[in-house]
C-alpha cells in the first residue's frame, strides 16, 4: 500500500503558485491542506482551488488559522497539523510560497526542526528550503489547462475553442493579413456590416459605399468565393453565423489562434491556446461585467498571455478605451504575471503604445501585423525565463 502525500499550501493573492506545484508529477498530493488565516482576504480563493482541484481526484482540507502575529497559537496549530498526520504515517510536504510572512516563516520553522521537505516557488522554479532528501531543485512541469488555471483564479470557463476554421477560410485570412496596408479601410468596412448583420444574418449596403471602392468589392467577391457570403443588389447574406463571426473579426482571431497553436513544436511549454473563450466571474470579481468573451488566451510556462483582436477602426479614445479595459483586467484574470497583447488590422496612436507598455501589454497594428508570428514570439519570449 502507498503512503498517502499530504501537501500543505499557504493560500495566497496568487493562486498560480498554489496551484501549479498540485500539477507536477513530482509533488503531486493525495491531499492537501488549505490554510489561510480567519481574516486573510483570500479566503474565497480556497474554494476556487477547490473547485480546481476536483477534476484532478485531490482531497482538499481546510485549515483555519489564527492571526497571523498571534505567534504561539500559529505554531501550536502547526504542530498539531503536523504531528496528526505524522502519526497516520503521511507523507507531509510545505509549500511556504504564499500566506503572510509571520506565518510562512513559522510553518517552515515547524516543518524544518521535523526534518520535513519545504519547497518555495521562485517564478517557475521549487528551490528547497528543507531538503531532507537532497532532491534538486526543478522548474515546474507545464500540466495546468486553461480552464483548471482560470478556475483558480476565480473564473469558471463556459465555453471556449480549440479548433480550426476550414483551410480555405484560413488562407483566405492569411491573404488580408499579408495585405493589411491595402485592405484595412476595406476590412474596417466589411467589420461594420457584419456587426450589422448579427441578428438576421443579412444586411443592406448603401450605393455609395460600394461604388469605386475596388477593395471592398473584391473582399465581397473573396467571401463569396469561400461561400461564406452573398452579394444580391444592395444586400449581403451570409452563409452562417460563423461565416459573419468570421467577416465580423473572427478572422483575425483564428490567425492569432493559428500562429500560436504552430508554435508548440518551436516552444515545448506552451502548454495550452484556446480561442473564443467566454468566462463568468466567480465572488468578488463579479465587480467586473459578469461575462467576458476573450478572443485569444494561451498559457506558456504556467503564465497567462491575453490576447485582444481587433478588425473594427479604433479612433483615439476607442483605442485608449481597449488599452485600459484589458490592461486593468490582466492580474484579475491570471495573476501579477500575466501579460497581454492587443492585435489591430489598423495603426494605433504612438502614445496608446506606450500606455500599452505600462500595463505589460503588445500592441501589434497595421504596421506590424505583417510579422504576427514573429510578434507572438516575442510576447512568449517574455515569458521565457531560461533565456535569462
Amino acid at each position: 500500500m502507498s503512503i498517502k502525500t499530504v501537501q500543505l499550501v499557504l493560500v495566497s493573492e496568487q493562486p498560480g503558485q498554489n496551484l501549479c506545484p498540485l500539477l507536477d508529477l513530482r509533488l503531486k498530493p493525495d491531499e492537501v491542506i488549505l490554510a489561510a488565516t480567519a481574516n486573510s482576504p483570500y479566503l474565497e480563493h480556497r474554494q476556487w482551488l477547490i473547485e480546481a482541484c476536483k477534476p484532478m481526484g485531490i482531497q482538499c482540507t481546510l485549515l483555519d488559522l489564527p492571526d497571523a502575529w498571534q505567534t504561539d497559537l500559529l505554531r501550536q496549530t502547526f504542530e498539531s497539523v503536523v504531528a496528526q498526520h505524522l502519526a497516520q504515517g503521511h507523507k507531509l510536504i510545505l509549500n511556504s510560497t504564499g500566506g503572510y510572512r509571520p506565518v510562512a516563516i513559522i510553518a517552515h520553522e515547524v516543518f524544518f526542526y521535523r526534518d520535513l521537505p519545504v519547497f518555495f516557488l521562485n517564478k517557475d522554479w521549487v528551490r528547497w528550503l528543507s531538503n531532507p532528501d537532497q532532491q534538486p531543485d526543478f522548474a515546474l512541469q507545464d500540466n495546468v489547462k486553461l480552464p483548471t488555471f482560470l478556475q483558480a483564479h476565480g473564473l469558471e470557463v463556459e465555453s471556449l475553442s480549440r479548433s480550426h476554421i476550414p483551410p480555405e477560410q484560413r488562407e483566405l485570412a492569411k491573404k488580408w493579413q499579408a495585405q493589411a496596408r491595402a485592405y484595412s479601410l476595406a476590412i474596417a468596412k466589411l467589420n461594420y456590416y457584419a456587426s450589422q448583420a448579427e441578428d438576421h444574418l443579412h444586411c443592406n449596403i448603401p450605393r455609395h459605399e460600394l461604388r469605386g471602392d475596388h477593395m471592398f468589392l473584391e473582399i465581397l467577391d473573396q467571401l463569396s468565393d469561400a461561400g461564406l457570403a452573398e452579394m444580391h443588389q444592395q444586400q449581403l447574406t451570409f452563409a452562417s453565423e460563423e461565416a459573419r463571426f468570421f467577416a465580423n473579426g473572427g478572422w483575425l482571431e483564428e490567425r492569432v489562434f493559428s500562429e500560436l497553436f504552430q508554435l508548440r513544436s518551436e516552444f515545448p511549454r506552451l502548454q495550452d491556446v484556446a480561442r473564443s473563450v467566454q468566462v463568468r466571474w466567480l465572488g468578488s470579481k463579479q465587480k467586473f461585467s459578469i461575462r467576458n468573451e476573450l478572443d485569444v488566451l494561451a498559457l506558456y510556462d504556467n503564465r497567462l498571455i491575453v490576447i485582444e483582436c481587433k478588425t473594427a477602426l479604433l479612433d483615439y479614445r476607442n483605442a485608449q478605451h481597449v488599452v485600459y479595459k484589458l490592461g486593468s483586467m490582466l492580474k484579475h484574470l491570471g495573476g501579477f504575471r500575466t501579460t497581454g497583447m492587443i492585435t489591430s488590422f489598423h495603426d494605433i496612436h504612438p502614445k496608446h503604445h506606450q500606455r500599452a507598455e505600462l500595463f505589460d501589454v503588445q500592441i501589434c497594428d497595421r504596421r506590424t501585423i505583417g510579422q504576427l508570428r514573429h510578434q507572438l514570439i516575442e510576447r512568449l519570449r517574455t515569458h521565457d525565463y531560461s533565456i535569462f
